[in-house]
């Protein structure tokens, strides 16, 4: 496929007014430099399903780099037009998503910390992303066949990177799962649905450490209530082997969004028969 090349939006930061002067950046108000610094580290972060691996030293494709632009562009037509393009080429929804939209969402990230954007783009790419995977095709490649085929994805409390998890939502939906999606619930809420759904597993979706103490609490709830429930995490917290350690148990950590659907069964074929009889008790 051949993806016509369109002048660019983003340019060095001082093109484009984005990096203050040296007097500018003397009188910027403490707290505005400590939420760059704060926005930085939150997208940096960002909850985005890893990329299938490249091998070492290669970099993001122009054409990946022209999505990223693309995603940021005031004139939304552009980047419809190459997602349009993509699907006409025969590519899944599930490449798509692997191997366009996550990669620009991480190449639009790196352009953030080189100040090269403002946080209203990044802001204004993740929707277009969001509605993207809303609005492209729906037709699951297999049939749901019965109750291990439900989940429930639910985004730890007050966590606000929540683009990675509809990502994976829609992506099992396409494989047939029956998928309820849980955003912007609080504890009760999420534990709540929890206990009166019958699926047999749940992913919860966390960030950092800084929401740790609420996911280390989410966990201790649902294995209360559920013990027979597979607890699956996911998100950019299971590359911190640290503090994966010190959370509760849990029956498997997603890595990449490839093995995900694997990693779902093999959480609910590994709850012992003691907490399936505790649960049934």
């Amino acid at each position: 496929m051949t993806v016509t090349q369109r002048p660019s939006r983003l340019h060095h930061p001082a093109q484009r007014g984005l990096v203050p002067d040296a007097q500018a950046i003397r009188a910027e108000d403490p707290i505005v430099r400590l939420a760059r610094e704060a926005v930085a580290k939150i997208v940096a972060q960002a909850q985005i399903p890893v990329p299938r691996p490249k091998a070492d030293g290669q970099q993001s494709s122009p054409q990946i780099t022209e999505l990223a632009q693309a995603l940021v562009d005031t004139d939304r037509a552009r980047v419809d037009e190459m997602i349009a393009d993509l699907l006409g080429s025969d590519l899944g929804v599930r490449d798509l998503c692997l191997d366009h939209l996550a990669p620009a969402a991480r190449v639009l990230g790196a352009f953030w910390e080189r100040d090269q954007l403002q946080f209203a783009d990044v802001s204004l790419a993740t929707a277009r992303i969001q509605a993207i995977v809303r609005t492209m095709p729906t037709t699951p490649v297999r049939a749901a066949t019965g109750r291990d085929d439900r989940t429930l994805f639910a985004a730890v409390p007050g966590e606000t990177h929540t683009l990675g998890v509809v990502m994976a939502a829609d992506h099992f939906r396409r494989l047939g799962w029956d998928v309820s999606l849980l955003i912007g619930m609080d504890h009760s809420d999420i534990c709540r649905r929890a206990r009166t759904d019958d699926c047999n597993v749940i992913g919860l979706s966390c960030a950092g450490r800084h929401a740790v103490p609420a996911l280390s609490r989410l966990i201790q709830e649902i294995r209360h209530l559920r013990p027979d429930m597979g607890i699956v995490l996911a998100g950019h917290i299971v590359t911190d082997r640290e503090a994966v350690d010190a959370l509760p148990q849990l029956d498997g950590l997603v890595e990449e969004l490839d093995g995900a659907e694997q990693v779902l069964r093999d959480a609910m074929a590994a709850v012992p028969e003691d907490r399936r009889a505790l649960q049934a008790s």
